[in-house]
C-alpha cells in the first residue's frame, strides 16, 4: 500500500508541478487577483526592489507570520512578490506602491512578526526573497513534494528560495530560514538541496519529486 500512494502522489506531482501548471496557474492569478491591488509599481518600473544581501533577505522574509492557504494550504498557489512588499510598507506607513530599501530593513530589528492579512507560506516567503535578492544570487525556487514514511497515505510539499554563490549553489531560504548547503568532494545540485529540505521535517520522509522553476516560470511580468 505504501509504494501504491507513492505513485499516487508521484501521478499528482508530475500533473500539477512537474507539468508547469503549477506556476502557470500562479501567474494567472496574480494577474486577475495581486496585480490589480498591489502590482502597481511592476507595471510601471519593473521590479523595484533595491538588491539586497542573502542576509538581509532573510531577515525580511523571517519578519512574515506563517499563514497557510485555504483548506489547510490544499489551495496553494504562488502569490505576486509585491503582496508581500506591500505588506512591509504598511508596517512603515510609506506609500503603497513605493520601495522597501535597507533603512526599512534596519527599523524590522524592533519587531518581533508582522502582522499581516491573508495566507503568507512557503512559496510567498521563497518568491519574495528571489525578489530580495541580489543579481549575483541566481535566485530560483525549488518546489519540493515527499511521503511521509510512517502514515505514508499523507504527503507535504516545500517551497525554498535557492541561491548561488560563486557560480554553485550555497544555501536556500524561506519561512523556514536561511539554510546553508554543503556537500563534499563535488558541487551541491538541486537533489542536496531537496534532501536537506526533506531532513528539515519533523519526520521521517521520502521525496516523490521536485521543481526548480526560475522566478519568470511563477511571476507574472517577472522582467
Amino acid at each position: 500500500m505504501r509504494k501504491m500512494f507513492w505513485w499516487i502522489f508521484r501521478l499528482g506531482y508530475l500533473i500539477f508541478t512537474a507539468s508547469g501548471f503549477y506556476g502557470w496557474s500562479s501567474r494567472v492569478l496574480q494577474r486577475w487577483l495581486d496585480i490589480p491591488k498591489y502590482g502597481q509599481q511592476w507595471k510601471y518600473i519593473g521590479r523595484p526592489q533595491p538588491r539586497f544581501s542573502r542576509v538581509e533577505s532573510a531577515f525580511a522574509v523571517s519578519k512574515f507570520t506563517y499563514k497557510s492557504d485555504a483548506l489547510g494550504g490544499k489551495l496553494d498557489r504562488f502569490r505576486h512578490p509585491s503582496v508581500s512588499q506591500s505588506k512591509l510598507l504598511s508596517v512603515f506607513k510609506k506609500e503603497e506602491f513605493g520601495q522597501v530599501t535597507a533603512a526599512d530593513l534596519n527599523k524590522l530589528l524592533d519587531i518581533d512578526r508582522l502582522t499581516v492579512k491573508g495566507p503568507n507560506d512557503c512559496d510567498d516567503s521563497a518568491i519574495f526573497a528571489a525578489s530580495l535578492l541580489d543579481w549575483p544570487y541566481r535566485p530560483q525556487i525549488l518546489t519540493v513534494f515527499w511521503q511521509r514514511k510512517k502514515k505514508w497515505w499523507k504527503s507535504g510539499g516545500h517551497n525554498v528560495c535557492v541561491y548561488w554563490e560563486n557560480g554553485k549553489i550555497a544555501g536556500h531560504m524561506g519561512n523556514w530560514g536561511d539554510l546553508r548547503i554543503a556537500t563534499i568532494g563535488r558541487e551541491p545540485t538541486m537533489d542536496d538541496v531537496a534532501n536537506d529540505v526533506i531532513s528539515k521535517l519533523p519526520y521521517d520522509a521520502i521525496l516523490v519529486g521536485h521543481k526548480a522553476w526560475y522566478p519568470k516560470q511563477v511571476c507574472y511580468k517577472w522582467d
